[in-house]
């Protein structure tokens, strides 16, 4: 019997020309996938800094000028000499207590805002203002002699504000630990309670970065708020023919002869609020952000905006120091 035999079938690979032609192709394509997660990282890193800008901006002009517009309530007293105030655990506490001065400015921070905001020791930044706010919460915790929903004590550290016949008979200012519940709260009693706030509100830094800080009558050490705000400036809006109306914005700065803070009719604030980390997409480059009577000028990657408002005076007059 005869085989025939089958001719071999030879194998091969890629030639050496075709492995790099695949290598060059792969290689083109994982640039071009590389190329679209950097830009979408960068798109994303962008979007959020501009994002987290805007919610802290807005929520920081929410928040003061909330404040300045409740400042000076005190819960139908409107005499605030005639409200009795403690003092408080120490000198900065103290001066926060004394609501006869309602709210106040200290135009650009140089050092003796400490001691025109009765020693409070304030960390602010060089040629930012400060705000100080003494107030009445906008809801009672007991009125007319009756607990309000939601509260049933009193807290022991808590500040509070009492008052009797809706404002008209004798006013005070005690801790919680001071007042008794049941006292107040009896079948005759014409008592309303108060919260008690007294908050200073300032430009401090926060682990190297810009912040809106506070002091209160309740603690008296730095509390930062918001962070990446750069800059707080105010303006005060004078009424120069008695018709209500503000007529003219000026820095919140009183000198002899001067601002008359009785013609204070409202109050403008600006802020500086910029990104925590740098934005590299954005170019290095000066930039003029203009907040009120100030110009700042910055030269880096960070991402700014400026937020501005204009708040009617509700209350009692401002005071302001040079």
């Amino acid at each position: 019997m005869r085989h025939e035999r089958k001719p071999l079938q030879t194998q091969s690979g890629f030639s050496l020309v075709e492995l790099m032609i695949a290598l060059l192709l792969g290689l083109l394509l994982m640039s071009g996938i590389i190329a679209v997660y950097l830009e979408s990282k960068k798109s994303f890193v962008q979007d959020e800094a501009i994002s987290r800008v805007q919610e802290n901006g807005r929520f920081a002009l929410r928040l003061l000028t909330r404040e300045i517009a409740m400042g000076g309530f005190y819960a139908g007293v409107t005499d605030p000499t005639a409200i009795t105030a403690p003092a408080g655990a120490d000198a900065c506490a103290t001066w926060l207590l004394n609501p006869d001065q309602v709210v106040e400015t200290y135009d650009n921070a140089d050092g003796g805002e400490s001691a025109a905001f009765g020693t409070c020791t304030l960390a602010a930044v060089a040629g930012t203002d400060v705000l100080a706010v003494r107030r009445a919460s906008d809801k009672p915790v007991i009125q007319h002699g009756d607990w309000q929903t939601g509260f049933t004590a009193f807290t022991a550290a808590q500040y509070y504000l009492h008052t009797e016949s809706s404002g008209l008979g004798p006013a005070e200012i005690k801790p919680g630990s001071g007042l008794s519940g049941a006292t107040l709260t009896t079948g005759a009693s014409t008592a309303d309670v108060w919260d008690y706030f007294g908050r200073i509100y300032y430009i401090g830094t926060e682990n190297g970065i810009p912040s809106l800080c506070t002091l209160s009558v309740q603690n008296t050490t730095q509390t930062c708020l918001v962070s990446g705000v750069e800059s707080l400036q105010l303006e005060l809006g004078i009424d120069q023919d008695g018709d209500g109306i503000p007529d003219a914005f000026v820095p919140g700065n009183v000198t002899p002869g001067g601002v008359d803070v009785a013609t204070v009719v409202s109050m403008r604030v600006h802020l500086l609020v910029r990104s925590l980390e740098v934005a590299r997409s954005f170019a290095a480059e000066s930039r003029d952000w203009t907040l009120g009577d100030e110009t700042i000028t910055t030269n880096d990657q960070y991402y700014r905006r400026v937020f501005s408002a204009t708040v009617p005076r509700n209350n009692q007059v401002f005071t302001t120091y040079e």
